[in-house]
């Protein structure tokens, strides 16, 4: 995949940076499909690596996520230690001292971002479709997606997909919509056309046409909008609040 670093991308916190992100990244991947498929075994590898609550493997796999999505160290280089707090925060939820990131609370953050970067209604999000997404990323990521805390990783009960992501799931699961909304015309789609589309989907002449990128012209240039019009302190109050609505640092510590 071509993943471009912007220059603003250096300095802002990881939210605005996925957002930002989504603008240099190209529509039609060019990264070769190999390189992609070693990307995702890797963060396999280190989710069978974890033991416990160690802040050490945790890390190594927050950075994986991350990198993943385009956000590197350098990237973080300037953002307060915000790497830092997913790693804290994914820490405390394997440990039992603290909850996961409900798809509500994904669907909210998505809605926010949304809201900030001026984009079109199709772009928000639902509960559900979070759930539809993470459905479909089980089967690429069978051991991240759906992760329960390792006290719970044995209990047989904790084995389906529940509500509840990890912190770092959650920020893997975000990051991967930001990109649908961009460039997926499935699920760039309104509420009532969400509905029309599941209609269609049962006929025998339903066809997606993904060569129709009039959406994600239109997604592009809100965000290029309205990025051009932030300060690094409206990036980073936005950043933190992203955080906060995850329950990971932000205003939550």
């Amino acid at each position: 995949m071509s993943r471009k670093i912007t220059p603003i991308m250096l300095s802002v916190g990881i939210f605005f940076a996925l957002a930002a992100f989504a603008v240099s990244r190209q529509t039609q991947d060019t990264k070769d499909t190999s390189f992609v498929r070693s990307d995702i075994d890797a963060i396999n590898a280190k989710v069978r690596a974890l033991k416990g609550s160690d802040p050490a493997l945790i890390g190594d796999l927050v950075d994986s996520v991350l990198s993943f999505h385009g956000i590197t160290r350098q990237v973080l280089s300037g953002t307060s230690g915000f790497r830092d707090q997913i790693v804290k925060a994914e820490s405390g939820y394997h440990s039992g001292n603290r909850r996961g990131v409900s798809e509500t609370d994904v669907a909210r953050l998505i809605n926010n971002l949304a809201v900030h970067f001026r984009t079109p209604e199709y772009t928000q999000s639902s509960a559900l479709e979070i759930r539809q997404l993470r459905a479909q990323m089980l089967v690429i990521h069978p051991g991240l997606i759906g992760i329960a805390p390792a006290s719970k990783r044995n209990d047989i009960a904790n084995r389906s997909l529940r509500n509840e992501m990890s912190p770092v799931e959650a920020i893997h699961v975000t990051a991967t919509m930001i990109f649908q909304k961009l460039n997926n015309p499935e699920w760039q789609l309104s509420r009532s056309e969400r509905e029309a589309r599941w209609r269609d989907k049962h006929k025998i002449s339903y066809n997606l046409n993904f060569s129709d990128r009039t959406r994600s012209s239109e997604v592009l240039t809100a965000i290029q909008s309205s990025a051009s019009q932030m300060s690094l302190r409206d990036a980073l109050t936005l950043t933190n609040e992203s955080f906060s609505i995850l329950g990971i640092g932000g205003n939550n510590q």
